[in-house]
């Protein structure tokens, strides 16, 4: 790590699978998902802690006091940049607000490499998981650039630049919730 740690809550998704926005769903310690996110940034660390939403989104009640980015309306990679942009110079932990198992530990996991991009490797599917991962400093320009070129994919983007890629100790750590069942599996 090379110094000032940032938060990165990415919220901006429409979340058409679930039905609704999922940034303002309540978990199940009663938190909205964007601020159960928010906490766990601010527990490992995160001098500052920024929420990524989608142009004319609105904040979730118990967030609505953040500091707010809108994103570029790429998908992740926007929000992402929408962040990342701010401070270029700082490191950042970026994470997707959908991830209801998330714990300080899984996300503390990520600190402490040398390399630019450390991420988890999916339970899922064996690939990356680009929405929960460091971005050290310097990794805004690699996303713009990236964009530049078309490329709207973190998961390639994190390939291309040879991503430290680690196996999470609690693999429920990075399920995210798309679908209203998945709500009551982790309730």
């Amino acid at each position: 790590m090379a110094g000032v740690l940032k938060g990165l809550v990415l919220a901006g998704g429409k979340g058409r699978r679930m039905g609704r926005d999922k940034a303002s769903i309540l978990h199940a310690d009663g938190r909205s998902f964007a601020k159960r996110t928010f906490d766990l940034l601010m527990e490992v660390g995160c001098g500052e802690v920024v929420l990524s939403l989608r142009d004319g989104q609105a904040a979730a009640d118990d967030v609505s006091d953040l500091k707010v980015v809108r994103d570029e309306g790429d998908g992740p990679m926007g929000g992402m940049l929408a962040g990342l942009e701010i401070s270029p110079e700082a490191d950042w932990l970026v994470v997707a607000c959908d991830l209801p198992e998330l714990d300080a530990k899984t996300l503390s996991g990520l600190l402490g490499h040398e390399d630019r991009f450390v991420v988890y490797r999916s339970a899922h599917d064996g690939g990356t998981e680009p929405l929960c991962g460091f971005y050290g400093a310097g990794a805004a320009g690699v996303l713009r650039e990236a964009m530049a070129a078309g490329e709207r994919s973190p998961r390639r983007v994190l390939k291309a630049n040879v991503a430290k890629v680690l196996v999470p100790e609690n693999s429920g750590a990075l399920k995210n919730a798309n679908f209203p069942e998945d709500l009551s599996a982790n309730a």
